[in-house]
């Protein structure tokens, strides 16, 4: 009980800063240049960052986010999904829940080759049963990051952070780009509204 109200009491102060300074110190909101689908869906980026996906439903489709980040340490990054007016039973998923397969990033430096990303562990404010976000750090249809509640508690922003093995140094005009996949067995289990 104690753990859990510690936990609790951490998530507090973590969304007070987010709300009164709108970021989390030591933390960035990455500002997409392009975010595009797979599967042919619209996709709006909001001046504030955050994507929302909408238009054409396919039952899977891979989300692919270019930003340029700003120039210093990267040592992990987060993915916020978000809930909205716009999605069917508020999202965040496009139908309420989603499953993220995988989650996948690449850095270019300026005029170099890109680099993948290692990840080395992941960490979310809320895990479906069996559907730990831990598991889109090894893709497969079977598992993936969910986030179904009851089809009350599931509309609610979730946030999960990706850790780099090791954090790298990002130049200035480097490109980095994160992909979202959503290839579960689970039909349209996709996002419908993210920020990273």
């Amino acid at each position: 009980v104690e753990l859990a109200e510690s936990r609790q009491e951490w998530i507090r102060r973590r969304q007070d800063e987010l709300k009164e300074q709108g970021r989390i110190p030591g933390w960035s909101i990455l500002h997409p240049e392009t975010a595009t689908t797979a599967g042919g869906a619209a996709v709006h980026v909001e001046p504030g960052g955050a994507v929302f996906v909408s238009g054409t439903f396919p039952k899977r489709d891979d989300y692919t986010v270019t930003v340029k980040p700003e120039a210093g340490t990267l040592a992990a990054i987060q993915l916020e999904a978000l809930t909205s007016s716009g999605l069917k039973y508020q999202g965040p998923g496009r139908k309420a829940n989603f499953v993220l397969t995988s989650f996948e990033a690449s850095l270019t430096p300026p005029d170099g080759e890109p680099v993948k990303l290692m990840f080395s562990r992941a960490v979310a404010d809320f895990n479906q049963d069996q559907l730990d976000v831990t598991t889109a750090l090894n893709p497969s249809a079977e598992q993936g990051w969910g986030i179904w509640e009851g089809e009350i508690n599931t509309a609610q922003d979730r946030r999960a952070v990706f850790y780099l093995e090791t954090p790298v140094d990002v130049a200035a005009g480097s490109t980095l780009v994160v992909v979202l996949r959503h290839q579960s067995k689970h039909d349209d289990h996709v996002l419908g509204y993210f920020r990273l």
